[in-house]
């Protein structure tokens, strides 16, 4: 069987009879492969994620293990169920991720990775709930933040178990500002000197897991 491309597997549809022991020069036996033109491709090779048939046993990419991968519109981690691209490869394409669990593709303040945001009328952290809080004894623990709207400082008033670590973000769920502060007499307080008039999220969290998320109108 005439091996074009030199793989070492020849083209059963090219073939030479002859009585002589000797291989012809530029054949080869067994005659099982399916495209003499590419020497990558022959039953010897190994299946690759390419759309082709690489090892010549009539099947496209088998063994293969396909992943799903979920459109990240908003940029924030998390993709849509509803939006998905099945590969083969092990690249995540760009403009996806894994999981596929956001429930507003179109907001980076809603996703499974936020805190409910009690009043607003969202499901802010995707669990099929609206204005749901799932842990009223935490939320307990906050006493009051005021002055709301602020000017310069918010005090919180809070039952002191460690720091606090605080985000501050704009309402599109921009970060704006992070940092960690400490209790003087059961209250924090944390700056707004610099922020522009406009609403903000201000999202607590204390070292042992409990967490608030805050609606500050600046003036």
């Amino acid at each position: 069987y005439a091996d074009a491309d030199g793989d070492s597997y020849g083209d059963a549809a090219a073939t030479l009879t002859t009585c002589t022991d000797t291989v012809p020069a530029g054949y080869v036996v067994p005659g099982t492969d399916c495209d003499d033109t590419n020497a990558a491709i022959n039953p010897g090779a190994a299946e690759l994620c390419d759309g082709i048939d690489n090892n010549c046993n009539g099947l496209t990419d088998d063994g293969i293990i396909y992943k799903t991968y979920y459109a990240d519109a908003d940029g924030d981690s998390y993709g849509d169920a509803a939006a998905t691209l099945t590969t083969c490869t092990d690249t995540v394409p760009t403009g996806y991720v894994v999981p596929g669990t956001d429930c507003d593709d179109t907001n980076a303040a809603i996703n499974p990775g936020q805190m409910e945001v009690p009043g607003d009328g969202l499901d802010n952290d995707c669990d099929g709930e609206t204005d749901n809080i799932s842990s009223a004894a935490e939320f307990g623990k906050l006493v009051r933040a005021y002055p709301n709207p602020v000017h310069d400082w918010l005090t919180i008033e809070i039952v002191p178990t460690g720091d606090i670590a605080y985000e501050i973000q704009d309402m599109s769920g921009r970060l704006l500002r992070a940092g960690k502060t400490g209790f003087t007499d059961g209250r924090l307080q944390i700056s707004f000197e610099s922020a522009l008039p406009g609403v903000y999220l201000l999202r607590l969290r204390e070292e042992r897991g409990a967490a608030w998320m805050i609606r500050v109108v600046k003036m």
